[in-house]
């Protein structure tokens, strides 16, 4: 959803405090050094998947079947 989280994992390792809002010079660096990660591996973003049912064994819409 574009939010972004920042966490101290040395106090807070259950990841239950946001501290993004209270340190957003912090976040925006680190958001920086992502992108241009991203950018230097050719990292994809992911996406949703379209056939990703919850109610499916698996999470698999049913594929309907071709008539012959």
């Amino acid at each position: 959803d574009g939010a972004l989280e920042l966490y101290n994992l040395k106090e807070d390792r259950g990841e239950t405090t946001n501290l993004a809002e209270k340190n957003p010079a912090k976040a925006a660096e680190l958001l920086a050094e992502l992108k241009a990660w991203r950018i230097s591996v050719g990292a994809q973003i992911p996406t949703k998947n379209p056939d990703y049912d919850p109610n499916q064994p698996g999470g698999s819409k049913a594929k309907k079947k071709k008539k012959n």
